[in-house]
């Protein structure tokens, strides 16, 4: 069937018979050069294990998969706050299957699948028109920042370092990543999959390192002194000018709370961006801005008020309180509710737009200005 929209399919979960019919979907829907083809395999090959099949959502026609989503389960960190969260990849269609409707089939039992789950928000990559539809927005925050040797200190001698080695260093970014309070949350087989991908890898000196991943001038995670970890920078940008092939800037990106990376970063930057780090769909309010205000509570010491929100897709509605600088949430609202949609939500809850864009009236001093955005950071290190 070519072009409109086909009626005869079924939308389910996939099945581990099915792997080697959805990797070549995603390989063939991401593939734009037939001399360099895509393979998921060498680039995310933990989210293909047996444990990570049925994350998959496939559309089928006709006996055949001919579309599919990811919908991977995470726990994120955020301030030290635990959200239920989901990241989404892997948004695929066969070129033959095109323009008959498959990825909004796919991705509205996505968002059915994570808004029964429960999870506080998912995340993806992408185009804000096209996911905008389904809920979701630009936010989030990181912090992208570029090198240069005239910034950085000398590198360490030769002899106190040495490259990154998975298997002897994992549980060393294991243990780093489970005191980090800001970071997606990955179990360890997991990370020790993600740690031996495609042009994944850093510099080990003594209890410091760093890593890349994907494009090895991009450093995603550092530990620790900033000293230290800003002389494994300087190592890394001279091993990168003498590789044959051509690099882009030397560019850590880390999420903006004070960190060690954040504090070699702020010492020895020649350039800096503050971005969104993804897009975002919030999921139950009720749960969401519960976590939400336990983030904020420390920097909420006084004040009084409340805010209701209503989500008009679903009918959820939402009262966030302050009391004497104690914060609440409770379900239901009160006078003046703000009904949105479920993508000015999200705007709302991780946009770095204004919140009067869609919370007209709201105070300048307004309590929620310290709940809202919330800061959430998704490293590309933890790609999916």
């Amino acid at each position: 069937m070519a072009g409109g929209q086909a009626t005869d399919y079924i939308v389910r979960r996939a099945q581990l018979p099915d792997r080697e019919e959805v990797l070549s979907v995603v390989n063939s829907a991401f593939s734009r050069d037939e001399a360099r083809p895509f393979d998921f395999l060498t680039i995310l090959p933990y989210l293909f294990e047996p444990e990570r099949i049925a994350d998959q959502l496939v559309r089928i026609e006709n006996g055949r998969i001919v579309g599919c989503v990811g919908l991977y389960p995470y726990e994120v960190r955020v301030g030290g706050v635990s959200f239920s969260a989901a990241g989404v990849g892997q948004v695929g269609t066969l070129r033959e299957a095109r323009g008959r409707g498959v990825m909004t089939s796919l991705l509205k039992a996505a968002c059915r699948d994570a808004d029964a789950a429960g999870y506080d928000f998912c995340w993806l990559g992408g185009d804000r028109l096209r996911y905008g539809r389904f809920g979701w927005a630009p936010g989030g925050l990181k912090g992208l920042f570029s090198f240069s040797e005239r910034f950085l200190p000398d590198p360490p001698p030769e002899a106190e370092f040495r490259p990154f080695e998975p298997e002897r260093d994992s549980e060393f970014v294991r243990d780093h990543l489970a005191h980090d309070p800001n970071t997606v949350v990955v179990e360890a087989g997991e990370l020790g999959s993600v740690l031996q991908c495609e042009n994944t890898g850093g510099w080990v000196s003594g209890d410091a390192f760093i890593a890349y991943r994907r494009r090895r001038h991009n450093v995603y995670l550092g530990g620790g002194t900033p000293e230290a970890i800003a002389g494994l920078l300087s190592h890394h940008l001279r091993w990168l000018k003498a590789q044959p092939e051509p690099h882009g800037d030397l560019t850590v990106e880390c999420a903006m709370p004070p960190s060690p990376l954040m504090g070699a970063c702020q010492r020895h930057y020649a350039r800096m961006t503050i971005a969104p780090s993804g897009m975002f769909r919030v999921g139950p309010l009720t749960s969401f801005f519960e976590k939400a205000c336990r983030v904020a509570q420390a920097k909420v010491g006084c004040g009084s008020g409340s805010v209701s929100l209503a989500d008009s897709e679903s009918g959820e509605t939402v009262t966030v309180a302050c009391r004497d600088g104690r914060l609440s949430v409770e379900p239901g609202g009160r006078e003046d509710v703000y009904s949105l949609g479920r993508r000015e939500l999200s705007e709302v809850c991780f946009g770095l737009c204004p919140l009067e864009l869609h919370l007209p009236g709201l105070p300048e001093d307004s309590f929620l200005r310290r709940v809202l955005p919330l800061p959430v950071h998704w490293s590309r290190f933890f790609g999916v």
